[in-house]
């Protein structure tokens, strides 16, 4: 990678981008950043740390990891080789896609982390597919179409990757990332689940350790850390727009949640922040 080389950014008139990374990803902007599109980063040896969602992840090599669009990141110090490939999700519209962007709780941000490890006498499909969208990319011109289904079928094997979780568990997952401001009663969730809500929570707790009504919590959360981090919405708008309309209960919440006040998250947010399961990357 050379020196100019710096964000995971794309351009405006392109939906895809790729290059290999030699000495690093550094952003001259220490500040964390919400991610516009997704970044799939290919870790082949080095060493450094990312920041994803208010958690720290040491980027180690043969694993390859995900930043979906929403996420808040932001690079620690780090020097490390590999590949990293940027896509809109509008590249991946309609049939597979559909099935990355809404099937995947890699790609919708839910996983228990941003990041499939992958071993190197295993990851023969990923690493030719690799190629092959290399390869297209630096064509003239490229096939715009060729590259979507290149970035489809990556995607889809990349998705594949990882041990299968509970399908009720990915499906829960991503109801509650679609409905969390609205719903917050358990109930609402196990009703389209086809479970009780004691039987839901008796699931969630035993794979993530946590009760439905704590997940959705979670993820109430993570949205007001988002914004009180990359946004200047002041306090009671942040709470309002998640569905407090009192903002001195928000507030509350919010500490009982993390053990500070939302002013106290938004002083310390860029030097002190906590992981939070299982959403450190939901979107």
């Amino acid at each position: 990678m050379t020196a100019e080389r710096r964000t995971l950014e794309l351009d405006t008139d392109t939906p895809f981008d790729l290059f290999r990374v030699r000495t690093g990803l550094v952003d001259p902007d220490p500040r964390p950043k919400r991610q516009q599109c997704f970044a799939v980063i290919w870790i082949e040896g080095g060493y450094g740390e990312h920041e994803i969602d208010f958690c720290r992840y040491p980027l180690s090599a043969h694993r390859i990891y995900v930043i979906s669009p929403g996420q808040v990141h932001q690079w620690h110090d780090n020097a490390f080789q590999g590949r990293v490939l940027l896509f809109d999700p509008t590249l991946l519209a309609g049939e597979p896609g559909e099935r990355v962007l809404f099937g995947s709780s890699l790609y919708a941000g839910t996983n228990a982390a941003p990041f499939v490890s992958v071993a190197h006498r295993s990851a023969g499909d990923l690493i030719a597919l690799a190629n092959l969208i290399e390869g297209e990319f630096h064509s003239d011109p490229v096939d715009r179409a060729v590259m979507r289904h290149l970035c489809s079928a990556f995607a889809l094997a990349l998705a594949r990757a990882p041990a299968g979780r509970d399908g009720r568990l990915a499906l829960l997952l991503r109801l509650i990332e679609e409905n969390h401001v609205a719903q917050r009663s358990p109930d609402f969730y196990a009703k389209i689940i086809g479970l009780s809500a004691k039987r839901l929570s008796q699931i969630t707790r035993h794979h993530l350790g946590r009760t439905v009504v704590q997940l959705v919590h979670d993820r109430l959360i993570l949205k007001a850390q988002r914004e009180l981090c990359v946004t200047d919405k002041d306090v009671q708008e942040v709470g309002l727009a998640l569905g407090f309309d009192d903002p001195s209960y928000f507030t509350r919440f919010f500490r009982r949640e993390t053990g500070q006040t939302p002013n106290e998250f938004r002083s310390t947010a860029q030097i002190a922040s906590q992981p939070l399961l299982p959403f450190t990357q939901a979107i």
